[in-house]
């Protein structure tokens, strides 16, 4: 939870136009002119918005919501139907109305706010108690914003800013947004260059001077909503779209680049109702966590880790060396991404389960018994070469250094075996070993499924080791050898440890070995 983020610590969904929406269109004009989808209480509710962007006009003595010529209702009216119950509902919530204007109207407009403020209540509690108070005296002893705990806690958890130095009343909360923020202009989304105040890092309130300056961060193509449509909604939008990963967060980097390294506290999208991306990246920020992937791409510059797989189309994760102190974009900081291979896309991986123990081999096992001669594939299959993949999993231990003791033990190096040993042949050969088959057990699908902890019987002795113990002896039991340590891992390879199949249709006959003897 954010409660310990101080309030420049954090980044709010912002909401360009909240009020020109698709709910409150009651014409074919206004749903000309919408940017949003949904209500302003389904913003806020449902689609992570805290921050309404509303332009006011002072239509017949009342402040009214307009877009351009569009008329979208009463501000007081409006505000009374969508913020109100989702302020009494939601009592943790930080909202933070920030109002365009029209030149000549300040004293309207500002006359008006007070009257708003001063009507709508929040269960029974007037909005003008609930603005954020510079001039409060539990901020007095504060060297920079509090935090969100505190906000909460004092419940001046309404923010209000004005797009006129004239339209300020610091009792109410009403401030000039220029004293508080930096901006980039709104005008398109291929540049990020200076609104006002670039790279001014404390406020201009006085009293706090100390205090750290917000950045509000533009972010929409176009002058409508109906242009920046088709930009954000739909499938296969190159990066995500424009409120995508792909797109939105290289940008953000650009505008830090040039900004002076501050990061958005406020982005300002059109139709935030069909942007989960844009959560996304807000939590990044105020979080950590892993870049997105998985936005369409038909080059790295379109992905926010900058790797695109080609032959998916997708953006991935970037492979990185994965020491102590990097982090691949796309992983975690415990994580490093690999390659699987055959243009597969590229995985997040636990650290640990990385470079000390990925090898190239052709089985599991003798991957696992050779390791110290075999290759290590930290990045995946891409690293092996001759037919071989790369096995995750394998806990190699170095051969051991063949030192003389100071003396020599009284005791038998090796234990005697209380099983009964087979004679060499007279002969060298130079066929390979027969791996035994034979295992006793009460019955051949038990003995299948416990084998690692049966006792083997190997011909000619059968039943001869198997009786004495109450037991039978089975052939055909293709138990896998076990492993030095725990069984591998699927990651990053298809390719797999043997397993033990219970199907009896993938499975050879039972055979019951009596004195050794084969009996089907």
């Amino acid at each position: 939870y954010d409660d310990d983020l101080h309030f420049y610590e954090t980044t709010f969904l912002a909401s360009h136009n909240a009020h020109a929406n698709r709910d409150e269109a009651d014409n074919f004009l206004e749903a000309l002119g919408i940017n949003q989808e949904n209500s302003i209480y389904k913003q806020l509710k449902d689609d992570g918005v805290r921050s309404l962007s509303l332009d006011l006009n002072v239509i017949n003595d009342n402040l009214t919501l307009v877009h351009g010529p569009l008329d979208y209702g009463g501000l007081t009216s409006q505000l009374e139907t969508h913020l109100v119950p989702f302020l009494e509902e939601e009592t943790d919530a930080i909202v933070t109305l920030d109002f365009q204007t029209i030149d000549g109207q300040s004293e309207q407009v500002l006359e008006g706010l007070k009257a708003m403020l001063s009507t709508l209540t929040v269960n029974n509690i007037t909005l003008a108690n609930m603005t954020f108070r510079y001039n409060d005296e539990r901020w007095a002893t504060h060297s920079d914003w509090p935090t969100l705990a505190e906000i909460r806690s004092s419940n001046q958890r309404v923010f209000i800013f004005t797009d006129k130095s004239e339209i300020v009343d610091y009792d109410y909360g009403i401030v000039f947004k220029p004293f508080v923020f930096q901006e980039n202009d709104w005008q398109g989304i291929e540049e990020c260059i200076e609104r006002y105040a670039w790279g001014v890092k404390n406020l201009s309130v006085v009293g706090k001077e100390s205090w750290t300056r917000l950045y509000f961060m533009n972010h929409f193509c176009c002058e409508t909503g109906s242009e920046s449509y088709p930009r954000v909604v739909g499938e296969d939008l190159i990066g995500g779209g424009d409120n995508g990963w792909g797109i939105l967060y290289p940008r953000i980097e650009e505008c830090m680049a040039t900004n002076g390294g501050m990061k958005p506290n406020y982005i300002s999208v059109d139709w935030v109702g069909e942007s989960p991306d844009v959560l996304e990246i807000a939590d990044y920020l105020k979080f950590g966590g892993a870049l997105g992937t998985g936005q369409t791409c038909t080059d790295d510059a379109h992905c926010a880790t900058s790797s695109c797989n080609l032959a998916f189309g997708l953006c991935q994760c970037q492979i990185c060396s994965g020491d102590d102190e990097e982090i691949c974009p796309g992983c975690l900081e415990q994580e490093v991404c690999i390659s699987p291979g055959d243009d597969q896309l590229n995985k997040c991986t636990q650290k640990d389960l990385t470079s000390d123990s990925f090898y190239c081999g052709t089985n599991y096992f003798e991957t696992l018994e050779t390791c110290n001669d075999r290759k290590r594939c930290p990045n995946g299959n891409n690293d092996c070469t001759n037919g071989e993949v790369c096995f995750a999993g394998i806990d190699c231990t170095p051969p051991p250094t063949l030192t003389p003791t100071d003396s020599p033990s009284d005791l038998p190096s090796i234990k005697p075996s209380m099983m009964p040993s087979v004679s060499p042949s007279d002969g060298g050969s130079s066929a390979p070993t027969v791996p035994n088959r034979n295992f006793c057990g009460p019955d051949y699908f038990t003995t299948l499924q416990t084998c690692l902890e049966s006792t083997p019987c190997p011909e000619p002795f059968g039943d001869d080791i198997c009786v004495p113990l109450g037991l039978a002896c089975f052939a055909n039991i293709d138990c896998p050898r076990p492993p030095s340590t725990s069984a591998p891992t699927a990651t990053p390879t298809s390719s797999q440890a043997p397993s033990i199949s219970l199907n009896q249709a993938n499975t050879t006959a039972p055979s019951l070995i009596m004195g050794g003897s084969m009996l089907p």
